[in-house]
């Protein structure tokens, strides 16, 4: 029965002092195998058998044998420091006080060793075995719950404590911890994808400490307010408060704030082309700063800008790389909320490069998550729907009318334009018009006080394609333009380089006969049902001849349904031949066959090039 309120093994050292007579009590138990010893420890061979027994205890017999554990471990605290388990016996032995006192040291202790969910537990049963009603006991469990709450994706708990926090600070004459609790909410309601709030929360804070001395809640006020800026697109904005931010910063020590407001600012400057690589070196500076100190939210975010951006930017083997790096970096450490966001942004990187299976499994993975933070599941709807369209399944227009309502709630372009983007899509598809005049025209007048209306931007590409209309030009850039034959064929030239094969055969398409054969080929190898027999009618309509009809027949021949050309790749992998060989052999850039050979490695389910060579070899695909 001891032994039964114990959810682990125990040590024999510990029972000796309980029960001296332990061995012969037992004896039953460990002839029937019930009970074994092993390495100074004894334990229920199941968890079934603990639990049994455990049940058959009367509540106060099981207060008072959990009384007795704890009474022996807080004896040897000061040698053992197993605070988790004090914690466990005080909860099971109503010690409320020693759950208040012991459970912020557990937390503390979890979350340095990056169980940032076992903290937030924690930090809850402190929260609730606490009796009083003390703000200076309280606040400190709200702030650190809260903190714990927002980096495992429990977004909507973290502002319930937060907003505890802030009605018990506004009684108290402290601008310092007010002005910091305001500054968490306007964090948190971003999370939670109500801009309106997140500005109204960032500029109380402003207005609590703006003329306060120097602290650090003033300077991560600044770099809050740096940060709204930057996700609106507000570039000078942003550089003016992340600025003002790192002078405080500096005059008091604290590299933690410059981590975050050079994330800020490297992050507007690296969506600029003529500021990329300004951009992404500092943040890069942001990332070595946050790693030096062992800031894990501010190495996580760094990560995050660097891949998203990276995604925004067409850069798509950096932000892979980064992205991937960034998803085992939260893994490792319990950042579930940076975590997921990273993995709405590989999704969109797989659906623009035409990892269609893989960019569908991670959207439908993340939108079975309870409670997602808006600002992910935005991408997760976007690449969800746009898959379901292009590939002629059923319902896509309601999850890209519920990402249009989540994008609006951000009032941020990064998230309008792809949701905006999917309806013209579908507009163009169908030919019916879906979308509201007044959402377009806002998303349009917002564009335009950015300054960043080219014809880079994907809104540009769908508003002529589905209703003919023109957005107005300030910049000409390399992107969707297609204003001639040949310009059509020089973009698709530059989509295939960039690995992105939907857009190359939309391109392809705008050219002759033979290359609109092309793109629908190309269409049918990504699986774009609908998009294919659109196209296949645009042609008939045109008298074009010899249209290709299902998929190649190497592709069906294939048990892993390869396209031609990573088919090519493929033979060429098996010959040991390098990106640049394979390119050269191929007439195609050393970037397409990286491109090329993830996709192999994905469709193989392989990590390797050898790897890829025995499956294929192994399926029949390679004889």
């Amino acid at each position: 029965e001891r032994l039964s309120v114990i959810p682990s093994a125990f040590e024999i050292k510990h029972l000796e002092k309980i029960e001296p007579l332990y061995a012969m009590a037992l004896e039953n138990c460990i002839e029937a195998k019930i009970i074994f010893i092993q390495d100074g420890r004894i334990f229920f061979k199941h968890e079934l058998f603990r639990r049994a027994i455990e049940s058959s205890l009367s509540p106060l017999k099981r207060i008072n044998l959990n009384k007795r554990i704890l009474d022996l471990l807080l004896e040897t605290f000061e040698v053992n420091q197993e605070i988790e388990r004090i914690v466990h016996h005080a909860k099971n032995a109503n010690e409320y006080e020693l759950v208040v006192y012991y459970a912020p040291l557990a937390a503390r202790q979890a979350a340095t060793l990056r169980a940032h969910t076992e903290a937030s537990k924690l930090y809850l049963s402190a929260i609730e075995y606490y009796q009083g009603d003390d703000p200076g006991v309280l606040i400190p469990l709200y702030e650190s719950y809260t903190y714990e709450c927002y980096l495992t994706n429990q977004i909507s708990e973290a502002i319930i404590y937060a907003g505890k926090s802030l009605r018990l600070l506004q009684r108290r004459n402290d601008p310092e911890k007010l002005g910091n609790c305001l500054r968490t909410l306007s964090r948190l309601w971003w999370f939670h994808g109500n801009h309106k709030e997140a500005v109204s929360y960032g500029d109380q804070a402003l207005t609590v400490l703006e003329h306060q001395p120097s602290s650090r809640a003033k300077a991560m006020t600044f770099s809050n307010i740096s940060q709204l800026k930057m996700l609106s697109d507000q570039v000078k904005e942003c550089i003016y408060w992340g600025e003002r931010a790192i002078a405080i910063a500096r005059e008091l020590n604290d590299q933690e704030t410059i981590a975050h407001s050079l994330n800020n600012m490297g992050s507007a400057l690296m969506t600029i082309e003529s500021s990329n690589r300004e951009g992404i070196l500092i943040l890069e500076q942001s990332l070595k700063l946050a790693r030096e100190y062992c800031y894990h939210e501010h190495v996580a975010r760094a990560y995050t800008a660097l891949g998203s951006n990276a995604v925004t930017m067409k850069d798509y083997a950096f932000a892979k790389k980064t992205l991937e790096e960034g998803i085992d970096y939260c893994e490792e450490r319990d950042l579930d909320s940076l975590k997921l966001y990273m993995l709405g942004w590989k999704a969109r990187l797989n659906l623009e490069t035409g990892n269609w299976k893989e960019a569908c499994s991670i959207a439908e993975t993340l939108l079975r998550i309870e409670d997602l933070a808006p600002v992910i599941r935005i991408n997760a709807l976007v690449v969800k729907a746009t898959l379901k369209m292009r590939r002629g399944e059923p319902d896509p227009v309601p999850l890209m009318l519920e990402a249009k309502t989540l994008a609006f709630g951000t009032l941020e372009l990064q998230r309008i334009i792809p949701a905006l983007s999917a309806l013209l899509e579908w507009e163009w598809l169908t030919g019916n018009a879906i979308l509201e005049t007044e959402a377009l025209d806002q998303a349009v007048g917002m564009i335009a006080i950015t300054e960043k209306i080219s014809k880079k931007n994907k809104l540009y590409y769908w508003l002529r394609k589905a209703r003919n209309q023109y957005l107005p030009v300030k910049e000409r850039y390399e992107g969707y333009e297609i204003s001639s034959t040949a310009s059509a064929m020089k973009e698709a030239s530059r989509w295939e380089d960039l690995g992105c094969p939907y857009e190359q055969a939309l391109d392809l398409f705008e050219g002759s006969d033979e290359q609109k054969r092309k793109a629908i080929a190309l269409m049918q190898t990504l699986g774009a049902n609908t998009v294919y027999e659109k196209l296949k009618q645009e042609m008939r309509n045109s008298g074009i001849k010899s249209i290709p009809r299902g998929l190649r027949k190497t592709t069906q021949s294939n048990p892993a349904l390869l396209t031609n050309r990573e088919l090519d790749v493929l033979r060429l992998l098996n010959e040991n031949l390098q990106n640049r060989d394979i390119a050269s052999r191929l007439y195609i850039s050393a970037k397409t066959v990286d491109h090329h050979i993830s996709s192999i490695f994905f469709n193989l389910d392989v990590n390797s090039r050898l790897r890829a060579v025995h499956e294929a070899l192994k399926m029949g695909i390679l004889k």
